[in-house]
């Protein structure tokens, strides 16, 4: 950790800006809009062992014939791949719904209004951006916003942004990112899930008002199919939710592994935007080091179909209680 007095943070960095100041070694996680290809591999003539004096360049039926020539290289293009998978240090299982529904269509929207004890206090918002790849995964992009309003301001204002990166086929975080622009406090945390040495690198960089600058860089293992804070109610949608049901899922809280278990209260009809719906009700709580933390009661509400939509969410705090209510949904496209 470092701290100082007298250094500031200035306005947050976007994930590209932030990208290239990680350490070398994390590089290779920046955020692409385009898979790579593999680079052609170039193959000695003399390397391939087949029969007589003919090496196959291609595959399948395709295949065409060429004489080695003395100390010739052969290029031989890659297998085309939709998807290559890097050195990865768990076996990865596919975690998509298997009745083939996208749970997450491409600009899916939610927009919420948070109200405060008896006032509305701002809203909220969760996109679901265009794909991305990280390191060869493709991977989903989910944006969300956090944004004062009204009375709140005169009290605490806030203009936050969350950003998350969830693999495709497994449904895990691969890198997340947190831009906190707030009364108190500018902060701009990053995760990135190293899935090949099996650990997470948390930097966070926080002005606050009252600590001064204070900056922190770790590394600690990490679980597999470990979520982010934000990728965790996400994940939550696509997992069957019976009464009674207990769901366990590992979670990365500030680069440290939290046992996180979301209980299954009840079924209950609901008003919501999109109409009167049948509702699952959970409870989720935290575990650290064996130990519940449990300093606040939170309940979500999710519909009990297909699209398990977040139609509300209360907390009840230290300051007070504070409500989460599903205004406006946008249904996007499946690609």
């Amino acid at each position: 950790m470092v701290g100082c007095a007298t250094k500031q943070l200035e306005r947050p960095k976007s994930t590209d800006e932030l990208t290239s100041e990680l350490p070398p070694e994390l590089q290779k996680f920046k955020v692409e809009t385009e898979l790579r290809k593999a680079e052609p591999v170039v193959v000695p003539a003399t390397t391939p062992k087949v029969s007589g004096d003919e090496l196959l360049v291609g595959k399948g039926k395709k295949a065409s014939k060429k004489r080695r020539g003395k100390e010739k290289a052969v290029e031989v293009a890659p297998v085309p791949a939709a998807q290559p998978s890097p050195g990865l240090g768990f076996q990865i299982q596919n975690r998509r719904p298997q009745n083939g529904h996208e749970p997450f269509p491409i600009g899916e929207k939610m927009t919420w209004n948070v109200g405060y004890l008896a006032f509305s206090a701002g809203t909220a918002t969760s996109t679901v951006m265009p794909y991305n790849y990280i390191n060869g995964r493709k991977v989903y992009h989910l944006e969300g916003t956090a944004k004062s309003s009204g009375i709140m301001n005169l009290f605490y204002s806030l203009d936050d942004v969350v950003e998350t990166f969830i693999d495709f086929e497994g449904m895990f975080t691969h890198r997340f990112h947190m831009v906190l622009d707030e009364t108190k406090q500018k902060r701009d945390s990053v995760e990135i899930h190293d899935l090949e040495k099996m650990d997470v690198f948390w930097w966070s960089r926080l002005n606050h008002a009252e600590k001064g600058f204070i900056e922190k860089k770790e590394t600690s293992p990490i679980p597999p199919y470990a979520q982010d804070i934000y990728s965790a109610l996400y994940y939550l949608r696509t997992v069957p939710l019976p009464d009674g049901a207990n769901i366990k899922l590992p979670l990365i809280v500030e680069g440290k592994a939290v046992d996180a278990e979301v209980n299954v209260l009840r079924r209950e009809e609901c008003g919501t935007v999109v109409g009167k719906r049948t509702c699952v009700v959970v409870k989720p709580e935290t575990r650290l080091q064996g130990v519940l933390q449990k300093t606040t009661d939170s309940f979500i509400w999710l519909t009990d179909d297909e699209q398990r939509l977040v139609v509300r969410i209360e907390a009840n705090v230290k300051i007070g209680s504070i409500s989460v209510t599903l205004e406006k949904y946008e249904s996007g496209q499946p690609q």
